[in-house]
């Protein structure tokens, strides 16, 4: 399938470098929508087409749209905490409207890219899928309620009859994350000594790469009206992670196991005391150790198996982040 030109929100982030890197080779005419301020520095095509903006302002989202057939919706704040909450608010939930009446008015398709936590709860889920619903109830901080309200703007415009496909990734993995998320800090911190406990949870981890193929995939499907993907690889609890960091760095596992109610006070106490700390963000948030807690494993193989996607071992996506932090002198 070709399409007269794809608008990538979010284009410079850590899927969005790879996707947009995908879709080139693919002789697709791509047009990248980021912020003002974004390095582009990582990108060596000149085939891509820039429009910097703001999710949040819609004028900006209808003119850089123009002469665009497939909108892929990237753009958000990924961070667990911020020092303003409304931000995830206004960037996640209200961007995403912005993107989505922007798509209903040009009568465009649309590729909304939603996070796995929002299938994470409370509720006593045995193992998370593409099927697994939850509650506005059962969000455990602003990011997840942000990107909860942003999928449900994504559903809803999915009844009204918009051609809006749903596609929700794990936890991406892999070279080229410059924005450094939540998982590649706890990754970069655990490579510099910096992590000496580790508390009980599970991480579902995929190639940053195959979340690329996995987008491409669900666009070249012809009928994906109402569609909800998930994209996911490998349940690892955080000791294995942490025991495969230590076989890649030589670095020690942790060997004491945090009780959650002390990994929600340091996290408190963290972001409590970040206006002393220098303005670094909290090495654990409570958002963060919420999830951790309340994690269950993933299974994406009806996705997997309906989109034809072959995906690489987690332990090499890993292993190529390490050296790609190292190369970098992230590490």
């Amino acid at each position: 399938m070709k399409y007269q030109k794809i608008l990538v929100t979010g284009g410079a982030g850590f899927i969005g470098s790879h996707l947009c890197q995908l879709l080139l080779s693919m002789k697709q005419r791509v047009r990248i929508f980021d912020l003002p301020h974004v390095s582009l520095s990582h990108f060596n095509s000149s085939d891509l087409e820039i429009y910097l903006g703001d999710i949040r302002q819609y004028q900006e989202i209808q003119e850089a749209s123009q002469d665009c057939d497939l909108i892929i919706h990237l753009a958000g704040n990924p961070n667990l905490w911020a020092l303003d909450n409304d931000i995830f608010d206004a960037v996640n939930h209200q961007g995403t409207k912005n993107v989505l009446d922007v798509a209903k008015r040009n009568n465009t398709k649309v590729i909304y890219i939603s996070t796995e936590s929002i299938l994470i709860s409370k509720q006593a889920i045995p193992i998370i899928t593409e099927d697994t619903q939850t509650h506005i109830e059962d969000m455990v901080g602003s990011y997840c309620a942000s990107k909860w309200h942003a999928e449900e703007q994504a559903r809803r415009a999915q009844v009204a009859g918009q051609n809006v496909v749903i596609l929700i990734p794990t936890i991406p993995i892999g070279a080229g994350d410059f924005h450094m998320g939540p998982l590649s800090r706890v990754i970069r911190d655990f490579c510099q000594g910096k992590i000496s406990a580790y508390m009980s949870g599970v991480v579902n981890v995929i190639d940053v790469k195959d979340i690329a193929k996995g987008i491409w995939a669900a666009a070249l499907e012809e009928d994906t009206k109402a569609c909800r993907y998930l994209l996911g690889n490998e349940n690892w609890t955080l000791i294995e992670l942490f025991q495969r960091l230590s076989e890649i760095t030589g670095r020690p596992t942790p060997k004491y196991k945090v009780p959650y109610p002390v990994a929600l006070g340091f996290a408190w106490l963290e972001e409590k005391l970040y206006p002393w700390m220098g303005h670094h963000p909290p090495m654990a948030t409570i958002t963060g150790v919420k999830l951790s807690f309340y994690s269950k494993p993933f299974d994406a193989s009806k996705t997997i198996d309906k989109l034809g996607l072959s995906l690489r071992p987690a332990h090499e996506s890993l292993k190529e982040m390490v050296e790609w932090m190292q190369k970098d002198k992230i590490i």
